[in-house]
């Protein structure tokens, strides 16, 4: 599992930051927003699709900013 979420991390970090700072324009802010979203995949690893795991992390990144 370790494994797999660290290749999750990998493949959408820079996803999720880059909507995080486009939409608040603060870098701290969104590095922060970042570590939230991959806070909550990892404590819902085995509840979420993993199929539909973009859509489902950036769903979490558009709440976290708003």
């Amino acid at each position: 599992m370790l494994a797999l979420y660290q290749e999750a991390i990998d493949r959408y970090r820079q996803r999720v930051f880059s909507f995080a700072y486009y939409s608040l324009r603060a870098r701290e802010d969104a590095e922060d927003i970042t570590q939230d979203v991959f806070i909550k995949l990892w404590q819902h690893w085995s509840k979420i699709d993993h199929d539909r795991l973009g859509a489902w992390l950036m769903r979490v990144a558009h709440n976290a900013v708003v």
